[in-house]
């Protein structure tokens, strides 16, 4: 039977069922444990490089007993919390855990509800059941209720003497009504945000199936390989300006390389074009590859430099291929497109993190898509002109008050940045953006405040603020705010500004509130209030959500725009 099962394990990890688990995923709570670790402390997680989104587990245990207390609340996210998600071990090694395990593989470990551990042929495989549940109310619209049914599970393990090679899965069957406003993007542009093929639940909601997961291998003490179908996040803000995790997962091949204080990383991406071959069903496949270098300057400094191209490419027959060319993991990808003689989609950029005084940090990111020094010189708006900015802080214990943390953020992105004269070389896959969830021509503003006034109860309130240029009842005209656009369509050349076309600012208050009844166990309430100031194409609203949730993390941070 052990055999049967190891057997079962490598067949679902071989036909695609999706994970995440060695490397923290993007948005998790922890992350933002580890981050505030590093800026209290003054100094980064050993071993690894949180702006990069590849933050292992075995990073965030290693430096738990260190992690500073300021409070009850600290003592509780490190023993209670950390301890216990990050466990290695069994139920017995922990102090305090008295739930005797079930056929000795039940609850064996805090954190598992299945724990299949066996020392000596080193191999160990854990289960957990995932489910969410929800119920709430559009406060502006009397008809419109609001669900969620999340049922699931999750699927991890390692294999090796040294633990080196393991296997995350992670598959959920949803049913779920969401607020009005998110209509208007499955029936003006077909995809439900963050996931990919939906289907219509009823008279108000949608049915979709949500599966990630790779495979990895830690090759050495500085290498470490992953294989599989997942979302990543480049950056410190709540938006990133390069890698997003707003769009749906994506197939991707991924390489990272700790040497101290450097951090390269490789990131080969498969993303899906949302262009439907002519007589075929099949979507057409486009790609892009991201490589990071980033630097621990001193202890409490990090600067990265990236670069990234997206690209597409159909034969005569319309069969999507890979450019070998750009596997290359050291070599500037403008000088590939220049060899190739090809026009793809080619960024560069720089990212940075600040953390001082022990309470504060100062974060951003600059990409530059295209510009011609004359014309910025010039200042006269000329179209290609293209690239996005971030500037933000944190500041932690606000005015000394305990585990009451506030975070500021500006985002500016100039009309076409991310676009194409080729569906295959936007910044977009299954039709949303894979930076920022607004695409381009827009300015945005981000305040939010989180706080835990007692060890299980935490609480955010975030307001955001955005002003962005869009296209409609402008007789369709390019003004770059949609970047699936070829831009060889623009309205001009010459006089192009940020939030140009007909623009369309809107304010976003959220307040969510949290309490973990048992380990990952939740009770949620969430309030959520959008309003625009034009609302002739997108209506304001007003909604309210209660509900559990077991296993899984909260997504307030993808916000429908």
């Amino acid at each position: 039977m052990r055999y049967f099962y190891l057997f079962i394990i490598s067949w679902l990890v071989t036909c695609g069922l999706q994970a995440q688990d060695n490397v923290i995923p993007a948005g998790h709570w922890m992350m933002n444990l580890a981050d505030r670790y590093e800026i209290i402390t003054g100094k980064f997680v050993d071993g690894t490089q949180l702006t990069a989104g590849f933050v292992q587990r075995k990073h965030i245990l290693a430096t738990h007993d260190t992690f500073p207390v300021l409070s009850k609340q600290d003592i509780f996210n490190r023993d209670e919390y950390l301890k216990k998600d990050l466990a290695c071990g069994r139920a017995t090694e922990y102090p305090g855990f008295n739930r005797k395990p079930f056929w000795d593989n039940f609850y064996a470990s805090p954190a598992y509800l299945l724990d299949y551990y066996d020392v000596h042929k080193n191999y160990r495989i854990t289960f957990n059941p995932v489910l969410a549940m929800g119920i709430g109310k559009d406060m502006l619209d009397n008809s419109k209720y609001l669900f969620r049914n999340t049922r699931g599970g999750e699927l991890k393990g390692f294999i090796g003497k040294k633990q080196s090679f393991g296997f995350y899965s992670f598959a959920t069957d949803n049913q779920v009504s969401l607020p009005k406003y998110v209509n208007y993007y499955t029936d003006s542009f077909g995809y439900l945000p963050n996931q990919t093929f939906w289907k219509r639940f009823k008279a108000q909601g949608y049915d979709y199936f949500q599966a990630r997961g790779y495979v990895w291998w830690d090759v050495n003490e500085f290498v470490n390989l992953r294989f599989g179908q997942d979302k990543i996040f480049w950056g410190n803000g709540m938006r990133s300006l390069i890698l997003g995790d707003f769009s749906p997962a994506n197939l991707f091949f991924q390489i990272n390389t700790n040497l101290g204080i450097v951090n390269y990383q490789n990131y080969y991406g498969q993303f899906t074009d949302f262009s439907p071959i002519t007589g075929a069903s099949l979507l057409r496949r486009k790609f892009g590859t991201f490589h990071r270098l980033g630097i621990n300057i001193a202890k409490n400094v990090n600067i990265g430099l990236f670069e990234a191209v997206m690209f597409g490419r159909q034969d005569s027959t319309q069969s999507d291929r890979y450019d070998i060319a750009y596997l290359n993991p050291i070599i500037f990808y403008r000088a590939i497109e220049q060899q190739l003689g090809s026009q793809d989609n080619a960024l560069i950029g720089i990212d940075w993190k600040w953390n001082f005084l022990k309470r504060f940090q100062f974060y951003g990111q600059f990409v530059l898509d295209e510009f011609m020094l004359k014309e910025l010189k010039a200042q006269n708006g000329w179209w290609a002109n293209k690239y996005a900015l971030q500037v933000g802080a944190k500041y932690m214990n606000v005015f000394g008050l305990p585990n009451i943390d506030w975070q500021a953020e500006l985002n500016v992105v100039r009309p076409f940045t991310y676009s194409h004269f080729r569906s295959g070389g936007n910044w977009a896959n299954f039709g949303q953006a894979i930076a920022h969830p607004l695409g381009a021509n827009f300015k945005e503003i981000i305040f939010k405040i989180s706080a835990q006034p007692l060890k299980r109860l935490r609480a955010e309130f975030t307001f955001i603020e955005f002003l962005k240029g869009e296209d409609f009842t402008l007789n369709g005209l390019n003004y770059g705010g949609n970047i699936l656009r070829d831009y060889s369509t623009k309205v001009q050349d010459y006089g192009n500004t940020i939030a140009q076309g007909k623009g369309i600012g809107a304010g976003i208050f959220d307040l969510n509130i949290s309490y973990m009844l048992q380990h990952n166990f939740f009770i949620d309430a969430r309030m959520y209030y959008k309003l625009y100031d034009q609302n002739d194409r997108y209506p304001n609203t007003k909604w309210f959500q209660v509900g559990f949730r077991w296993n899984i993390d909260s997504e307030t941070r993808l916000m429908y725009y």
